[in-house]
């Protein structure tokens, strides 16, 4: 399994959040144009941060509908009914036709968390309140319920490296974690059973998790790469134009969504 999107046998595309990082019509158009691009290139599951409610969960709502994007978060919910704001998972079916696989079919569970807060959103909007609840006590039940259904179990957390590590020591069943926030800590982690990944913001670099598994379904090995994003790397004719139109709507100062709120 890649996190990548060149593999052989099964592979999906992750991202663990973090994607808004301002407010303002600027921004908002930003996040749109981010999010049509990682439409474009099939993202399987996007986790949400804190950050990316800048601009209210209803704008959020409103640009996951228009690019058809799987946001989760375990733990993130409307404050007063905590009622979840998004699924807190996904179960992904993933086969391949690559004769050397040991089998055809992998089931994976994904989960997203990121770090407690009582407030997300700013007084300012006029909606519901959102605030993300304890990671632990959010991800117990569902890992429990994923690591009996599924082969393996993804987390992808937003936060603070020991808020993650604390989660770690006290839920079992977690096979990989891809996690943003403190991303640069990742690497600390020492236990051999969970698999932490990150990668460098700003996209500067493109990052991979590659995985080989057993006939019975087991982690045996793992390597991760981080790719210079540099002029070496020839850009997509799409995303290229996507960039293109970005600026000219920025200079023409285009909200990306009249109807957010």
């Amino acid at each position: 399994m890649n996190e990548g999107v060149e593999s052989t046998d099964f592979s999906l595309i992750l991202d663990a959040g973090g994607f808004s990082k301002s407010y303002g019509t600027t921004a908002q158009l930003q996040t749109d144009f981010l999010l049509k691009g990682l439409s474009m290139l099939r993202y399987d599951g996007i986790n949400l941060s804190g950050k990316d409610f800048s601009e209210g969960g209803e704008f959020l709502q409103a640009l996951r509908k228009k690019h058809g994007l799987d946001f989760i978060s375990a733990n993130i919910v409307y404050a007063q009914e905590k009622k979840q704001f998004v699924e807190p998972f996904i179960i992904k079916k993933l086969t391949t036709s690559a004769r050397t696989a040991p089998f055809k079919k992998l089931t994976v569970g994904i989960l997203g968390l990121c770090d407690e807060k009582e407030s997300l959103l700013h007084a300012r909007f006029e909606e519901a309140q959102l605030q993300s609840l304890a990671p632990v006590a959010a991800a117990q039940e569902i890992v429990r319920k994923l690591d009996k259904q599924t082969d393996l179990v993804i987390l992808l957390y937003n936060g603070r490296f020991n808020a993650l590590e604390a989660l770690l020591s006290q839920i079992g069943g977690i096979d990989i974690v891809i996690m943003g926030g403190e991303y640069y800590r990742a690497e600390q982690y020492s236990d051999e059973n969970v698999i932490i990944a990150s990668s460098p913001s700003l996209g500067k670099y493109f990052a991979t998790l590659a995985i080989t598994i057993d006939k019975d379904r087991k982690i045996t090995a793992s390597q991760k790469r981080r790719i210079p994003l540099d002029e070496s790397i020839q850009d997509d004719p799409k995303l290229a134009k996507l960039v293109a139109d970005f600026d000219r709507e920025k200079e023409n100062g285009a909200p990306p969504i009249s109807d957010s709120r």
